[in-house]
């Protein structure tokens, strides 16, 4: 009797442990994704500027997507800027960005918060840049930047939406003596690599209106900003600062759009698409020039 009992507790407890660990609707996977920060240079001194490499390490499966949100402390750390150069992000959904008011921990009452989120389309396995973040340091002292596990995701490259199982390390920095940074000279001679403009159309979005999306990239400084230009049958239009997607002023589709993708250090690049209406209205009206300079002077030859 006291055999069987035994028997019965212990199947009992490796169901419920079984359980817990693959049945509560997948919450516990073992973890196939690492997310963690890298320092730029070993030692950061008051005043100097701090460079954080945000890196991916999934070695075992392929990652689509990454939502992270990161948590500093506004004492030591001011965050100055991001840059995707070489990002395996291709497609940003929200660039690294201050989160106004965000909710702080207990350990760290004065916080900053940055968000992002961005796709990989088609997918991404190895080791691989995210971002690289930019912050001031301070004042002297031991802080770190680190994640908000809670909101943070990573999903893997399946048919269904799917999270990843992460382990997020966060990165300590150590403040140590008084140094004084002058402008930081980032070397980048090559403007933006050629993009595509994609001329969309749904009853979803947009109030039905037609709107282009695009995504450049650039290996060196990063992307600073994305101006748009609608030239209206080609001969006049105005560049605006823009974003992807951004809905088409002139929805008859008579214009050339032209997008101009700027870097952080100003280098350009321009592509454009030109609308197939435009196309037909401009070889409508040579075709009707021709006809009219023909009619003038087969009237003048034979009517004279």
């Amino acid at each position: 009797m006291r055999r069987f009992i035994i028997i019965f507790v212990t199947a009992v407890s490796c169901f419920f442990i079984f359980f817990l660990v693959f049945g509560v609707s997948g919450a516990v996977t073992a973890a196939n994704v690492r997310v963690y920060g890298v320092l730029t240079k070993e030692s950061v001194a008051e005043g100097e500027t701090v460079k954080i490499q945000l890196r991916s390490d999934n070695k075992a499966k392929d990652i689509n997507a990454v939502e992270i949100f990161l948590i500093y402390s506004r004492n030591f750390l001011n965050f100055s800027g991001a840059s995707d150069g070489n990002s395996i992000i291709s497609m940003w959904v929200e660039r690294p960005h201050n989160i106004e008011n965000p909710k702080c921990p207990v350990e760290i009452p004065t916080c900053g918060m940055i968000g992002l989120s961005g796709l990989i389309p088609g997918g991404f396995s190895g080791n691989g840049l995210i971002t690289e973040l930019t912050f001031k340091a301070n004042k002297e002292g031991t802080t770190a930047l680190t994640f908000d596990f809670g909101m943070s995701r990573v999903f893997l490259n399946s048919p269904t939406p799917e999270r990843a199982g992460v382990i997020f390390e966060p990165v300590d920095i150590v403040i140590f003596g008084k140094g004084s940074d002058g402008e930081v000279l980032i070397l980048d001679y090559f403007p933006p690599e050629s993009f595509s403009i994609l001329l969309s159309k749904t009853e979803t979005a947009f109030n039905n209106k037609r709107f282009i999306s695009f995504i450049a990239q650039d290996k060196g400084s990063g992307i600073d900003h994305y101006e748009v230009r609608e030239k209206f049958l080609g001969l006049f239009g105005d560049w605006k600062i823009g974003e992807s997607p951004y809905t088409l002023v002139h929805q008859s589709l008579f214009s050339i759009v032209e997008v101009k993708a700027v870097d952080k250090v100003g280098l350009e690049r321009i592509e454009k698409i030109i609308p197939a209406r435009i196309v037909y209205l401009i070889l409508g009206v040579i075709l009707g020039a021709l006809f009219l300079a023909v009619a003038l002077i087969l009237k003048r030859v034979f009517w004279a």
